[in-house]
């Protein structure tokens, strides 16, 4: 969801198809992450990070993604099948209006990729990274240009592990954050 979406309680637990009870502790357990700001007789909203945080928090993801791309094993032809697969199927989302789909997508790629390394720690530190900047990256892919262009530079990531190359993906994997970030910014400044 992208930043200032209002969830109501009520909708919510019907979308869901649960009592108002749970959602609003979910709600509750979300503003404490900050994930969600709560205002008084507005209701709950998707919250609005500053730039400064989103920079740091890019700044974290700079460092720790690399780490788990440098530790991943090489995947298996099932895999790059896999990954190819979801790719394309992101592909056929580009135009469409289902952008929760495409985000969904856009993460099991991403973390099937980081998945590959052993080193766990990290990788549950970058998922909840990741949750930060969730409408961030929301705001990027909201376009189709940004959903395009996100599948091309996945389609470089994915060359590059089959070339079984540790600076190439290294690579495509930087160019791939740093346009996703940018992307979301300047989408963000025109909200």
């Amino acid at each position: 969801m992208l930043p200032g979406v209002q969830l109501r309680q009520e909708e919510t637990a019907e979308l869901l198809q649960v009592s108002r009870l749970p959602v609003r502790e979910a709600l509750w357990i979300l503003t404490e992450q900050k994930l969600l700001e709560y205002r008084r007789n507005r209701g709950y909203f998707v919250a609005k990070r500053a730039k400064d945080d989103i920079a740091q928090l890019h700044r974290m993801l700079v460092l720790l993604e690399p780490e788990l791309l440098q530790t991943a094993r090489w995947p298996t032809p099932e895999e790059v099948v896999q990954l190819k697969a979801l790719n394309e199927n992101m592909r056929g989302l580009i135009y469409s209006d289902e952008i929760g789909r495409f985000i969904e997508l856009n993460y099991t790629f991403h973390f099937t990729i980081f998945g590959l390394s052993p080193s766990t720690v990290i990788l549950a530190e970058v998922e909840r990274l990741w949750t930060m900047v969730d409408a961030n990256t929301a705001s990027a892919l909201s376009i189709a240009e940004g959903r395009r262009r996100s599948v091309d530079e996945h389609s470089a990531i994915v060359k590059a592990l089959e070339r079984r190359s540790v600076s190439s993906v290294l690579r495509a994997s930087e160019v791939h954050r740093e346009s996703t970030y940018a992307g979301g910014r300047s989408v963000a400044g025109r909200a």
